[in-house]
């Protein structure tokens, strides 16, 4: 066993030394050349660029174009002093028309009888009448069963809330 191990110590080992020294310089030299000569060119001679025509389309603009005119009154106005008035729009007077008001229905008379609540769903049990307006403004109680509603419902003109 120390003659095998003695043998790789004194003839395998430099070899290897020798082989890993080979491989550093030719990649230093494969670095070095890359470095100092590279595959491209450092300026082209335009011989490679291909020719475009400089024609340049009509420049259409969609914005307005300010003319000296009204630059002139901007300056003359100077209205980038510090003690401006901040620009305020013109105040308008609307005139509406007023609707004449119809008389307003008494409240309805209800009466809850129980709430019965299932997950997001709200229903209330109600009983007793409501008014509703006929066409010559007289007020007529309608009754109302004792029936489930759900919150949003409408009875008459009134909304459940």
């Amino acid at each position: 066993m120390k003659t095998f191990f003695g043998f790789l110590m004194k003839n395998v080992f430099p070899a290897i030394n020798i082989v890993l020294a080979l491989v550093i310089v030719t990649l230093t030299t494969i670095a070095a050349n890359t470095w100092i000569v590279p595959n491209y060119p450092d300026n082209g001679n335009g011989d490679l660029i291909a020719h475009v025509p400089k024609t340049l389309a009509p420049l259409v603009l969609n914005r307005k174009v300010n003319h000296a005119k009204a630059i002139n009154t901007v300056v003359q106005g100077n209205l980038f002093r510090k003690d401006r008035k901040e620009f305020s729009p013109p105040v308008q007077v609307r005139q509406m028309a007023h609707e004449p008001a119809s008389p307003t229905l008494p409240p309805p008379d209800l009466k809850l009888k129980g709430v019965l609540i299932l997950g997001d769903k709200k229903i209330a049990i109600i009983e007793g009448d409501y008014p509703i307006r006929e066409g010559d403004q007289a007020v007529k109680k309608k009754p109302l069963n004792r029936k489930g509603y759900l919150l949003g419902s409408r009875i008459g003109s009134f909304e459940l809330t």
